[in-house]
């Protein structure tokens, strides 16, 4: 189901930095970088 997904997600978010950043910031990071790669 979607929640065991979302959890997945959100641990591998949390342990794939150095320095761990909230998972809001994350996905924002994320956005802005999918736009940049968008606009090249």
């Amino acid at each position: 189901t979607w929640w065991i997904r979302q959890s997945i997600e959100r641990a591998i978010m949390n342990q794939a930095r150095t320095v761990r950043l909230p998972v809001h910031v994350i996905r924002e990071l994320n956005q802005v970088l999918r736009a940049k790669r968008h606009l090249e």
